[in-house]
């Protein structure tokens, strides 16, 4: 089994885990240990493909944009696991998982599978903590503001999802701003300068400074209408820098932009 056709299972085991933990007609533990084994048997199956292919590559899977979406599905898969282990029949559970099948799905259907080395400047020992960090910040950002366009959704729950979304917002705060640290610490070592206005480096800050000034917002006010819409605004901010730097003029300049076969 190669591993695209192995990711097949996987999202099969998180649709399952989301939709049973939202809608199992039963209580307790009829319905978090089936929801909780599928994730927990998903998250294992991603971490076998992760390592198969770094062991495969010789190097980490993160290069291109297939091996990116699988390590965002596996961010994904974590939080909600975590979730999942904090409180029973978390909301938080049912979104990450789904969205995980989603991303994965997503990876199977646009395979870039590719071989090649990675080049010097990203044969570092900050690559990995540096990108798995960004990766989890992106996560929190996307489930942050897909919590918040649910509670315009949905307004019975709405004080329960913004609230959620808020405190999803500092752990992307912390991530986000992990990783600019991180970033700006390997440039120095590879290129001698902590920021050189490459583009993704630049949308990166900006994505950075919308999580930021959300969180600078009085609670009252990140939970209102208005202001949960900063979170939002984040979320597209955040796709954009992750899939949308090829679309930019200076993309040519860039050392960040994911390859594709």
């Amino acid at each position: 089994m190669n591993q695209i056709e192995f990711l097949y299972p996987v999202i099969v085991l998180f649709l399952f885990a989301g939709v049973w933990n939202a809608l199992s007609p039963f209580a307790g533990r009829l319905a978090t240990i089936p929801s909780m084994g599928a994730a927990g048997l998903g998250w294992a199956g991603l971490c076998l493909v992760i390592a198969t292919g770094w062991m495969a590559l010789d190097r980490p899977p993160f290069k291109s944009f297939f091996e990116t979406w699988i390590l965002l599905g596996w961010c994904l898969a974590t939080i909600a696991l975590g979730a999942g282990i904090m409180v029973r029949r978390s909301y938080l559970f049912s979104l990450a998982s789904v969205v995980s099948a989603g991303v994965l799905l997503w990876a199977v259907s646009h395979p870039d599978l590719e071989s090649a080395l990675l080049p010097p400047a990203l044969q570092s020992p900050w690559f990995v903590p540096h990108v798995t960090v960004y990766f989890f910040g992106y996560s929190m950002v996307i489930l942050g503001g897909l919590l918040a366009l649910g509670g315009f959704a949905h307004g019975v729950r709405r004080e329960s999802l913004w609230a959620l979304a808020d405190r999803l917002s500092v752990g992307a705060f912390l991530c986000l701003g992990a990783g600019l640290c991180l970033g700006a610490t390997w440039a120095d070592e590879a290129w001698g300068t902590w920021w050189g206005w490459d583009p993704k480096e630049s949308w990166a800050l900006v994505t950075w400074l919308c999580v930021a000034a959300f969180r600078h917002l009085p609670r009252e006010m990140r939970l209102s209408p208005r202001g949960i819409w900063i979170l939002i605004l984040a979320m597209g901010v955040t796709g954009f820098t992750y899939m949308g730097m090829h679309l930019l003029p200076t993309a040519d300049l860039s050392v960040h932009i994911y390859s594709a076969s």
